[in-house]
């Protein structure tokens, strides 16, 4: 007990004695803590990382569960009432934090007393230990505030450990199992962290929707932390690589910290294991296991969160635990369904979404009906009929569903103004279906601004700053995408397309290959590396794209050998002129040629029946830049309402075609 000086005691003290002045206050924070200690925020966070190993966050949560506790033992007082005087907004959330810390809820200590309590916490010592962030006393003697205060911090100097109860110190379990990383600082470069897709033990392959859906809100919420930089990991790293490598997994994402986790759900229960590893030093730094209620999950899923951000040293403002903590919804089975929705939702591939997206719908309908004032699920129902409207639905059929995406959209904006998703939606609406160019970019401005880490928004935004001729600015919002998602086979096609545009053919064709690997049936990419290839002049390579794209379609697939035949005989330019016949409605291959009349033929057929997103791209893609100087093209262009972007972009110097 002598390894903690009087100095440090005191500080503790003091500190301590702060908190507990202004315990009912929920807004006592660290900030306020560092203002009405007259120390900076910077100075007492070092100070008592070197003394307990804490976060000046935990010290000020510990502080306030330790009265609650004395206040549950020794005063004729609900849980609720507690909640409030030791400074919780919510009971429900402190009765999680609480039953986190101590290993019961509340309600225990008022129900059966603490010589009950020590024979409950006994019956779980044959349990496999699980990893505490804070551990916190199964059983203690009442020894009076200060002297278990003392107790507390003088073991927490000695260890650079969290142990709270002489219990606790006997316990070697948990001792070992109480790693975390206090031990050191860490920048603001190295917080970054990425999250495994959860894998799904429940024994029935319909529940893995679930445990996507408890990956994604996570990862979600972790996206609201200004101080972390997030990585999605995409569902293919964790299910095709063998995950006991997180070292590679780690450097493939470029994160310093993996969240793994599985989710096991059964009737009204769940089971959530989480593990937090430093890939690093190869450490598993914390964990935890969540058993509870299947009502529960979203306060299970907040408070991972929270922890993690404790864990690696983010300072939560309240705005961003108010974010965290939000209930989109209180109707489980709402939830359930919308889960199932976005599960369909993101199974969509780079061509054919027809079917994922109908299923969707379905889910998304369904939630609906549980909770009409579900937001997420309106605008899951926008970006679902949003795809739709892409070129997977009948030309006739397309004003009925782009009225629809706007009308769902903006019901999810009367909902939740703050929504990001929302604005994404309505962004894509303008600019893709409506063509009002400003008023997209308004919406989509405001969707990252009010979640900078939403890589859907960057990811649309980029395709509508390519549109109006911003290539420079359109590859810094697909860079930002991919940061944020770099197993996104569309975000790398698109990429490609950008590189591609400004005569960049060798990224380009990188790009193309990229989105290959990840998506193996993603068309679109075969042709972007087939066109790349063309524009270097790699005739061997081109016609092995070429087969890919033949081979992807039961009705070109016999043509493979006559395509051998035709670049044999008369190389690329030969195979580009037999394309056309094969591919009769490809208006780059007409453009590529020189077959100026019939490419702006079939652009006005197009424009007439409000069909594929290929016009929107005229003023940037360079397949059409041989068009550029034709009439029909410039009417096409004013049609769109891209006139003044035309202009601006031909005084560009560097603007391919000119």
């Amino acid at each position: 007990m002598s390894g903690v000086s009087s100095s440090d005691q005191g500080f503790i003290n003091r500190l301590t004695g702060i908190i507990l002045a202004n315990l009912e206050n929920e807004h006592f924070a660290v900030d306020e803590l560092a203002h009405a200690s007259g120390m900076s925020r910077a100075a007492i966070y070092h100070r008592l990382l070197a003394v307990s190993g804490k976060s000046t966050t935990q010290f000020i949560r510990e502080v306030r569960l330790q009265r609650a506790m004395e206040m549950l033992q020794q005063e004729d007082i609900t849980a609720s009432e507690v909640a409030y005087k030791v400074g919780f907004g919510s009971p429900a959330y402190f009765n999680t934090t609480f039953h986190e810390y101590f290993g019961y809820p509340p309600g225990e200590v008022l129900k059966n007393g603490q010589k009950e309590l020590e024979e409950i916490n006994n019956s779980t010592a044959d349990e496999p230990a699980v990893i505490e962030l804070e551990p916190g006393p199964e059983s203690k003697k009442k020894s009076g505030w200060n002297i278990l205060v003392q107790q507390v911090y003088i073991y927490s100097g000695i260890c650079l450990m969290i142990v709270i109860g002489l219990i606790w110190l006997m316990n070697s379990s948990i001792i070992k199992s109480s790693n975390t990383i206090g031990y050191k600082q860490l920048k603001s470069s190295e917080k970054t962290i990425s999250v495994l897709p959860f894998k799904n033990i429940s024994g029935e392959a319909g529940n893995q929707y679930f445990a996507d859906g408890v990956t994604e809100n996570i990862l979600n919420n972790l996206v609201q932390i200004n101080g972390l930089k997030v990585v999605a990991a995409g569902t293919l790293i964790g299910r095709t690589e063998d995950p006991l490598d997180v070292q590679k997994i780690a450097k493939k994402l470029g994160v310093n910290f993996l969240l793994t986790g599985s989710v096991q759900k059964n009737g009204d229960r769940v089971r959530v294991i989480v593990q937090l590893i430093d890939t690093k030093n190869d450490q598993h730094i914390w964990s935890h296991k969540y058993d509870r209620q299947f009502s529960d999950i979203f306060l299970i899923q907040s408070d991972i969160v929270r922890q993690v951000a404790d864990q690696l040293q983010a300072v939560l403002s309240s705005e961003e635990k108010e974010k965290i903590y939000k209930i989109s919804t209180k109707n489980t089975e709402a939830y359930k369904l919308y889960l199932m929705g976005r599960f369909f939702w993101n199974k969509r591939t780079g061509d054919k979404t027809d079917e994922g997206l109908k299923k969707s719908m379905d889910y998304f309908n369904k939630a609906i009906e549980f909770d009409p004032d579900y937001a997420l699920a309106w605008s899951g129902l926008a970006d679902a009929y949003n795809f739709l409207t892409g070129g997977w639905c009948k030309p006739w059929q397309k004003q009925d569903e782009k009225a629809k995406a706007k009308q769902y959209a903006l019901r999810a904006l009367e909902l939740d103004k703050n929504l990001a998703e929302a604005h994404t939606s309505l962004g894509f609406i303008l600019s893709y279906q409506e063509w009002k160019w400003e008023e997209a970019i308004k919406e989509l401005t405001l969707a990252i601004k009010l979640n900078p880490n939403y890589s859907f928004a960057h990811q649309i935004y980029a395709q509508l700053l390519n549109i109006t001729g911003d290539y420079k600015k359109a590859g810094e919002e697909i860079n930002l995408a991919l940061e944020l998602d770099p197993l996104n086979s569309t975000m790398h096609r698109i990429s490609g397309d950008l590189y591609y545009n400004e005569g960049n053919f060798e990224k380009s064709l990188k790009e193309f290959q990229e989105a290959q690997a990840i998506e193996k049936n993603y068309t679109t990419a075969y042709w972007g590396s087939f066109y790349a290839c063309y524009r270097l002049g790699n005739g061997d390579k081109a016609l092995d794209e070429l087969r890919n794209i033949l081979l992807r379609d039961t009705l070109t697939s016999k043509y493979v050998d006559v395509a051998d035949k035709i670049y044999t005989k008369s190389g690329l330019d030969g195979l580009i002129a037999w394309m056309i016949e094969i591919f009769p409605d490809k208006i780059d291959l007409y453009a590529i040629a020189g077959k100026k009349e019939k490419a702006l033929t079939l652009i006005e057929g197009k424009l007439k029946n409000d069909s594929g997103d290929e016009l929107v791209q005229l003023i940037n893609r360079l397949n059409y830049a041989s068009l550029r100087s034709e009439p029909g093209f410039k009417a096409v262009i004013e049609k769109l309402g891209l006139t003044e972007y035309y202009l601006k972009r031909l005084n560009d110097p560097g603007y391919i075609g000119n």
